[in-house]
């Protein structure tokens, strides 16, 4: 199963959620709700800790009785600062070095070679996700403790940890290329006050974490690393109520550390104007990009905004080349792009707004 946009929306927090005051547990029938996303019925159940746990049986997977987790943390990109680049991702590497019950990478171990199954993570700007993808269903409540449990149960070992950041920074400068240098420096041009702006690469491709030390990467993770700030999803070929259950019984002792205060995250605020910005891209010819900053992922008009950019991108210029548009959807606010390549590429995107300015007027 993909984990689409609207799915996304559904498993990262637009704000962090306080925690709710312990209470009488209430009867599992009461406590869950049903969401449906596309073909897909998810169950969910918010736990006492403020952790949000979803299920779904995907029909799929019954044929072979395999299973997934994945693990969505509400913490990425944009929680970083101007010195802690790539902090978020080094923080991700640093949950595979091992607790007191699973050693330095013994969770990817059994997950493939025990189980046959796949495991891996990816850092976003608005979230951190873990998997463990089709593994035997038998084997959920083992995975699913071992998640729980790294979680909240780093020993940080030192030299585990930096062998970690050694390996990112290798991972950095093997995945650079100049269109990421691109996007970074027109995201810090555009955006003026969220995290999304900080992004930004050396000339090597690196962020600043490999010098970032442990006391960073430990501050980190007990900030956001809490059960309020995260979302476990399960797909089993069997009942999702009882992938519920076994979510709850993984992760429900699991409590935050106490007396953290959570950093605030920026908005940008009132709209900007107008403004212009130029940079050298190293691309074979000029390119002009109109940029937007609109709402975040979840307002109203979101899936307007999406419908009109798959519209746009079909779109050629007089030359016969294509429009490129994107609509970059966000917990934050999203970006919304338009772009032409040559020396008429101003030109060409402002005839094409005189063209959807007289739409709109029609």
């Amino acid at each position: 199963m993909l984990l689409t946009p609207a799915l996304l929306t559904l498993l990262v927090p637009q704000t962090p959620a306080q925690v709710p005051a312990a209470r009488p547990a209430a009867a599992p029938e009461r406590r869950i709700s049903s969401i449906q996303v596309g073909e897909h019925s998810f169950l969910s159940r918010r736990l006492d800790n403020g952790l949000r746990a979803f299920a779904v049986r995907d029909a799929a997977e019954d044929a072979e009785g395999r299973a997934s987790i994945f693990v969505v943390v509400s913490a990425g990109n944009r929680d970083e600062s101007v010195e802690t680049t790539g902090l978020a991702h080094l923080t991700e590497h640093a949950l595979y070095t091992g607790t007191a019950k699973t050693g330095d990478d013994e969770h990817d171990r059994i997950v493939m070679k025990e189980l046959g199954g796949e495991s891996n993570a990816s850092t976003r700007d608005d979230y951190t996700i873990y998997y463990d993808h089709r593994i035997p269903a038998e084997a959920l409540p083992r995975v699913l403790a071992m998640e729980a449990d790294r979680m909240a149960n780093l020993i940080w070992d030192e030299p585990a940890v930096l062998h970690e950041r050694e390996r990112l920074r290798i991972e950095e400068r093997n995945t650079w290329n100049p269109s990421i240098s691109r996007q970074e420096l027109l995201e810090f041009a555009v955006y003026q006050q969220e995290g999304y702006r900080y992004g930004r690469r050396d000339e090597q491709g690196h962020t600043k974490a490999p010098g970032l030390g442990m006391d960073l990467i430990r501050e980190f993770y007990e900030t956001w690393y809490r059960p309020e700030h995260t979302a476990v999803l399960v797909v089993t070929p069997n009942d999702p109520a009882q992938a519920l259950d076994q979510i709850e019984e993984a992760f429900g002792a699991w409590q935050g550390k106490p007396g953290i205060e959570l950093p605030p995250r920026k908005r940008e605020g009132k709209p900007f104007g107008p403004r212009t910005r130029r940079f050298e891209s190293g691309l074979a010819q000029d390119r002009v990009e109109l940029c937007w900053v609109v709402p975040a992922r979840t307002h109203a008009d979101t899936a307007s905004l999406a419908v009109l950019a798959r519209l746009l991108d079909r779109l050629k210029t007089s030359a016969g080349e294509p429009f490129q548009v994107s609509f970059h959807e966000r917990q934050g606010s999203g970006l919304f792009r338009i772009a032409a390549n040559g020396p008429t590429a101003a030109a060409e995107l402002e005839a094409l707004l005189e063209r959807l300015q007289k739409v709109k007027a029609e």
